[in-house]
């Protein structure tokens, strides 16, 4: 199932977390934001990752092909050539999704099924998500497109290009 048909259902289930959330006195609040955490985490099912550029070039090389067809679950079957090159990437990060989440003044469902839909995973190198971290870009990445432009990350889209299917775009383009 894509991101776009489980958002409605995510949405509902995330809501039983905010309201609760907020009217709780603070240990509860910290109870539900780890809830909240991993239910965000786990927007990954449901997410088809794009590509680094550098990230796909490594992949092609090691005779992978289409990074972007390889999930969390799936990441074995890359990870006995790629163990220290590859790295899943939430770029819309969790930290930033649970924040966005927490601080809702009026939590609807439109409202939360948008935090749900802005899930963004991406393969990168390890290299590229240590440029990420060195810039400071670790939980907090209110931008992730001006974040992957300031660390130097081409990400790949599905259109034409350098795959079947692919092609590069610029940091600051409407895709996710």
């Amino acid at each position: 199932m894509k991101l776009d048909s489980a958002a409605p259902v995510i949405a509902q289930a995330i809501s039983g977390f905010i309201v609760p959330y907020k009217h709780s006195p603070k240990t509860i609040r910290e109870y539900y934001a780890t809830c909240l955490r991993q239910a965000v985490r786990q927007f990954e099912m449901f997410v088809t990752p794009l590509v680094s550029r550098a990230a796909q070039d490594r992949a092609t090389a090691l005779g992978l092909g289409d990074l972007s067809q390889y999930r969390w679950l799936s990441r074995n079957r890359i990870m006995e050539n790629g163990a220290h090159i590859f790295h899943w990437e939430h770029a819309q990060t969790v930290g930033h999704m649970s924040r966005m989440l927490t601080s809702m003044e009026d939590p609807t469902l439109p409202k939360i099924e948008a935090v749900v839909r802005s899930a963004v995973i991406v393969w990168v190198l390890k290299t590229e998500d240590a440029e990420l971290r060195r810039l400071g870009y670790n939980t907090n990445r209110p931008d992730w497109r001006a974040a992957y432009a300031a660390a130097g990350i081409e990400v790949l889209h599905r259109a034409e290009g350098a795959l079947p299917g692919w092609t590069a775009t610029g940091a600051t383009d409407g895709e996710a």
